[in-house]
């Protein structure tokens, strides 16, 4: 069930990446997680488990070479069906 949150969530993500920033937009230094996109810093809890903050957070943690698939929406949905029959999650621990 979790599975098939994570996935429509992601796809919401890859959708609509208008409304999201990356971590090379906000910063010009190169580093590891430049493509990654950016989690703005809150406080509210309301907001950290909402879809913007988690899915976000979700993207980011997906290897690179899925994340470089989300330029296509078909190609990317593949490679994260696969990603999922092969990685199972159960809880949130450990990725939220």
């Amino acid at each position: 069930m979790l599975q098939y949150i994570f996935f429509f969530l992601l796809l919401f993500i890859v959708n609509n990446k208008a409304l999201f920033q990356i971590n090379s937009e906000i910063h010009s230094i190169n580093t590891r997680h430049n493509s990654d996109f950016h989690r703005p810093l809150v406080n509210l809890t309301t907001y950290k488990n909402g879809t913007y903050y988690i899915g976000t957070k979700l993207f980011n943690y997906l290897p690179t070479h899925i994340k470089d698939l989300s330029h296509n929406v078909n190609q990317f949905r593949l490679a994260l069906k696969d990603f999922f029959h092969f990685h199972s999650f159960y809880t949130l621990r450990g990725i939220l």
